[in-house]
């Protein structure tokens, strides 16, 4: 089944340079409608979550197909990359701190040797900070709710 939208090219232009979301979902439709999504290979996908990421900042929808190239293509250059996005995606774009450092970490046990490997570990150092505050302030908390009860 297929849906077709007919607009004119003047629409068009405009509505890609006024969104580049518009641009991406144009790009998936055509992915999708020229291969389908269970004949994709890693590096269509991974060109998807790339522009999710840089031309949409759909920062959710890009980490779950990063997310899937990692599981889905678990031996690929792809897969590495992708897993290496997560935790930077997490950690610059969304500042969930605790999953970027559990993604970083993943990296370094899976990929100990990788040319990514010096990135992971300057991530890392710039979250442990932010980590030791939330384990502090994790067990102010704990100490709090055990002294009322």
């Amino acid at each position: 089944e297929m849906i077709v939208v007919l607009a004119s090219e003047k629409q068009m232009n405009f509505k890609l340079k006024s969104n580049n979301l518009m641009r991406t979902l144009l790009l998936v439709v055509f992915f999708y409608s020229c291969n389908n999504f269970s004949n994709l290979d890693s590096k269509k996908e991974f060109d998807i979550a790339q522009s999710l990421l840089n031309d949409s900042q759909n920062y959710e929808l890009a980490i779950t197909y990063f997310k899937n190239i990692f599981k889905t293509y678990p031996y690929s250059e792809e897969a590495k990359k992708s897993l290496f996005m997560i935790g930077y995606i997490y950690n610059n774009n969304l500042h969930a701190y605790s999953d970027a450092y559990n993604y970083y970490n993943i990296f370094i046990k899976k990929y100990p040797n990788d040319d990514l490997h010096a990135s992971v570990k300057y991530e890392l150092e710039s979250l442990f900070p932010i980590i030791n505050q939330i384990d502090s302030l994790a067990t102010v908390n704990d100490w709090k709710d055990k002294r009322y009860i």
